[in-house]
């Protein structure tokens, strides 16, 4: 009987070696179910805080794109203001030289009328002198010559 009590004992106590056993597997699994989850947990955490990184370097290029497009549209801007502005330039040298060929132009005839009058002042100055001088016909001569000599002169400046 004794045997009896000491081999059921001893199963007893074998059972319960095996249920500690059994609950210290399912501490163990437990554990590792809870690693497992933090690891998960800590890789979801990575994902998110990449898709962030990745979200922000989206912006910044964005953002520097926008830069980039606003200083090109800048620079348009001050290539067409300088072309306006060259343009502008060129149209008023454009006027200032038209001016200055109508001066010339004003002075030459100036200079033409001028000397149209001082020819036909020349021209009465010797027809007073042969009025005057109606006796002496070789200073006539030399009156006539020099009013040629005159209207040749008067002819070659006209049609310079």
């Amino acid at each position: 009987m004794l045997l009896l009590l000491l081999l059921l004992l001893l199963l007893l106590l074998l059972l319960l070696l095996l249920l500690l056993l059994l609950l210290l597997l399912l501490l163990l699994l437990l554990l590792l179910l809870l690693l497992l989850l933090l690891l998960l947990l800590l890789l979801l955490l990575l994902l998110l805080l990449l898709l962030l990184l990745l979200l922000l370097l989206l912006l910044l290029l964005l953002l520097l794109l926008l830069l980039l497009l606003l200083l090109l549209l800048l620079l348009l801007l001050l290539l067409l203001l300088l072309l306006l502005l060259l343009l502008l330039l060129l149209l008023l040298l454009l006027l200032l030289l038209l001016l200055l060929l109508l001066l010339l132009l004003l002075l030459l005839l100036l200079l033409l009328l001028l000397l149209l009058l001082l020819l036909i002042l020349l021209l009465l100055l010797l027809l007073l002198l042969l009025l005057a001088n109606p006796d002496r016909p070789f200073f006539g001569a030399v009156c006539l010559r020099t009013l040629f000599c005159l209207a040749l002169i008067v002819c070659v400046a006209w049609s310079l």
